[in-house]
């Protein structure tokens, strides 16, 4: 007795779901702006090129690790990024006492909270960012990661000629 069953439909649909993934990633890794991605564990999934050019730190580097703290704050003891107080749920107060008078929930993004800060360790002097962190959701809602974005608040416009 020998049993067949066409699996044809779930092989297409198992084809489309790798491609938008892998399109997706093309994506975020080819974005000007600087954009990291942590899951539930905080392990960054995704550290895009303007992330490497901004923090001077390399996928390589950070891939995997739940140590993404260390590309912003080198020489401090632990110290939790915005991404990974969304992935943990932090409530609205945590957010705004860990970045006192410089955060605030976004208008753009339901659960995603955007702060700024300074960083002294970026180039010579330091730089002032502006970042903005959101939670990534499962088709049933749940949390399973979050992305964060980031942007040099130093960087001058390129004079008009």
């Amino acid at each position: 007795v020998e049993t067949l069953q066409d699996i044809s439909e779930r092989k297409e649909a198992e084809l489309s779901r790798r491609a938008a993934e892998r399109q997706l990633a093309e994506i975020i890794a080819g974005s000007p702006v600087a954009t990291f991605v942590v899951d539930t564990h905080c392990r960054v999934t995704h550290w895009n090129r303007a992330c490497e050019a901004l923090t001077g730190v390399s996928a390589n580097e950070v891939m995997g690790k739940n140590e993404v703290w260390r590309a912003f704050y080198p020489f401090e003891t632990r110290r939790v990024v915005l991404a990974e107080m969304i992935v943990r749920g932090a409530s609205s107060d945590e957010l705004l006492e860990r970045y006192t008078g410089h955060a605030h929930p976004s208008v753009l993004v339901a659960g995603a909270f955007e702060a700024r800060d300074f960083f002294p360790t970026f180039g010579e002097g330091g730089k002032w960012l502006h970042f903005m962190a959101a939670p990534l959701h499962d088709m049933h809602g749940k949390v399973i990661g979050a992305i964060e974005t980031l942007v040099d608040l130093s960087v001058k416009a390129p004079e008009e000629t």
